[in-house]
């Protein structure tokens, strides 16, 4: 089986008001864009070497791109330029890829009892990058203004996600009657960051749940 969805949105029609401290000027307004393209690729193969057990494998590619205008800032001050309140930036990217690959077995032990196993492996990487120039800003601290300074310096590499995991799961369902069926499942996962340690780990999980049918 096979499948592709493909995205393609923009959002040109949003507009902020920010409050500007020109008397002659009461909002400065600001005409925000937004851009977004997606693309979901999907694969899977079944193979039934008899009746009690099945293969499957399935591959998963996901990326997204994003472009989206930047303001940040409460106050903007147009008319004089040697203060400056907010920062505005066009088209700001943003970009998103995901690796999906997954094997499993299912087998049929008994005509009520059926048990699964499947093996993944994920691969997450993501960048944003704001990319805006140097700025010297006034922050407004209580009844005084502090100057300062923005950089977008490093901002690109500190918000670098490159992501692997790991995981193995385990089901077993038991059907005990028409109406009564229980399952139980036991997750593994190990995380690593390619980047630094902030997000390596490993989870164990498990589920057991019953339901009944009227």
């Amino acid at each position: 089986s096979a499948s592709l969805d493909l995205l393609d949105e923009s959002n040109d029609d949003h507009t902020v008001l920010q409050f500007d401290s020109n008397p002659a000027q009461e909002f400065a307004r600001y005409d925000l864009d937004r851009n977004r393209t997606q693309q979901n690729l999907s694969l899977g193969g079944w193979w039934i070497p008899s009746e009690r057990l099945s293969l499957d494998v399935s591959y998963g590619y996901l990326a997204t791109q994003i472009e989206q205008d930047l303001l940040f800032g409460a106050e903007s001050n147009s008319a004089n330029a040697a203060r400056d309140y907010t920062i505005e930036n066009d088209n700001v990217d943003y970009e998103q890829t995901v690796h999906t690959l997954s094997a499993g077995a299912t087998l049929k032990i008994h005509e009520s009892l059926d048990c699964r196993v499947e093996a993944y492996h994920i691969r997450s990487e993501a960048n944003y990058d704001p990319d805006f120039a140097t700025t010297n800003l006034e922050f407004l601290v209580g009844p005084g203004v502090v100057p300062g300074i923005a950089s977008s310096s490093e901002l690109k590499e500190i918000s670098e996600i490159d992501l692997r995991q790991n995981g193995v799961k385990g089901r077993v369902n038991w059907q005990i009657n028409d109406n009564w069926s229980c399952n139980v499942t036991a997750t593994y996962d190990d995380y690593e960051d390619k980047n630094s340690n902030v997000y390596d780990g490993s989870v164990i999980s498990y589920m057991a749940s019953i339901s009944r049918v009227w």
